[in-house]
């Protein structure tokens, strides 16, 4: 059994649109799972993603700063 990995460093993942044609991107190329560093972006934020599209994430970083402007995260979508 062959397992594919999508993986990009997203250096912040600012925009919306960006998120979703890199998760198109991983479906098309027929990726188990898609991996994200960098994203800047809270557990919650990804749950929600996930689940509006029937995926499972699994995350990690903090969950942000004083002042807004969040922590380096690591994603994977599956």
């Amino acid at each position: 059994m062959e397992l594919k990995l999508y993986a990009q460093n997203t250096r912040g993942l600012k925009k919306e649109e960006k998120l979703e044609e890199l998760v198109e991107q991983g479906i098309a190329r027929g990726a188990f799972a898609i991996a994200m560093q960098e994203t800047w972006r809270t557990g919650n934020k990804w749950r929600q993603f996930a689940k509006t599209r029937g995926m499972r994430v699994a995350y990690s970083g903090g969950s942000g700063t004083s002042n807004g402007t969040g922590a380096p995260q690591a994603c994977s979508l599956m």
